[in-house]
């Protein structure tokens, strides 16, 4: 016969396996999973898109809105957005920011970047304010602090303080017409501390972690999030095909098999505060939306699903 120690070692590692395991699909939740409707926050047009091509493929996959962050690759300042403004409407997440920062960078460097003073941001306040006012802007994003680890060309890796001037200045640009402010920021220590002196200038306001602090750990976001009410997460390039290779597969959140118990238990705590990114410029688009429904929205209560498919997007980025 077993042993009572033995016996206890056995229960207690068949305890530990069991909360360790992908947690599993109700019927319920996977049935909703495949046909809500989803925003897609960290959605990147691209040069070679075409509008009408794009509305298609996200009417293919049941996505009611796109956007969120900017424009990417060559030759696509932010006026590129215009044609798909046109062709989606309220579809699209507007933001400015992105490719703007971008032209700072490369002109001026890092330090370029957090420089309030300069005539090309302050060029960018004055047409995001106009913009705002015209209903035509839902914030800004996505804004590199901290991508030193996490971007594959070393020309375009940097860190910045997350509260620099110029952070300052479009995050209260955006807290007074009801904006967001997303940010792609590793998660160092200063990084983080300067992100809690930015989230502080003005709690109302909307900041949005991209990739939900890259690869911040769940016990990490869930220290930030607990202190900030009003920081948010995006989901993009935490889970296959955006998250390839063994390196970014011990980042991911969730794959198709299952969803990491800590982060699903967060999610379900917090449930307001996570939306649905793909960032899948690199990869398959239907095959990431597809992931999302059956890797972690099927795993998620029917009320925090709804909520992290659209419903949060709906209410923090206002859209119809």
């Amino acid at each position: 016969m077993m042993g009572i120690a033995a016996a206890a070692t056995a229960l207690l590692c068949m305890l530990v396996a069991s909360a360790n395991a992908p947690a599993q699909p109700a019927a319920e939740s996977a049935a909703l999973a495949a046909q809500v409707p989803i925003a897609d926050v960290h959605f990147h047009l691209e040069a070679q898109f075409v509008p009408a091509d794009i509305k298609a493929l996200l009417d293919r996959n049941n996505v009611r809105w796109a956007g969120g962050v900017g424009p990417i690759g060559r030759g696509v300042g932010s006026d590129f957005r215009q044609g798909f403004t046109e062709a989606l409407s309220e579809r699209y997440i507007s933001t400015l920011g992105q490719p703007e920062f971008g032209v700072l960078y490369f002109q001026r460097g890092a330090r370029g970047t957090e420089d309030a003073d300069t005539a090309d941001f302050r060029a960018l306040l004055e047409r995001a304010e106009a913009e705002f006012k015209a209903g035509r802007l839902k914030g800004f994003g996505e804004l590199f602090v901290n991508n030193r680890n996490s971007n594959p060309n070393p020309a375009f890796r940097r860190k910045i303080a997350a509260d620099a001037p110029t952070m300052r200045a479009m995050y209260q640009l955006a807290a007074r017409h009801g904006g967001f402010l997303a940010m792609h920021m590793e998660a160092d220590r200063d990084s983080l501390q300067q992100l809690d002196a930015l989230a502080s200038v003005e709690p109302r306001a909307t900041l949005i972690l991209s990739h939900c602090g890259v690869w911040a750990d769940a016990a990490t976001m869930r220290a930030v999030l607990d202190k900030h009410p009003n920081i948010h997460c995006d989901l993009a390039w935490r889970s296959p095909p955006v998250a390839r290779g063994p390196q970014l597969a011990v980042r991911a959140i969730f794959d198709d098999s299952g969803a990491k118990q800590d982060w699903l238990d967060l999610i379900e705590q917090k449930p307001d505060r996570f939306m649905i990114g793909t960032d899948a410029y690199c990869c398959d688009y239907s095959q990431a939306i597809d992931g999302f429904r059956k890797g972690l929205l099927a795993r998620l209560s029917p009320a925090t699903l709804r909520k992290v498919a659209y419903e949060n997007a709906q209410r923090l980025m206002k859209l119809d």
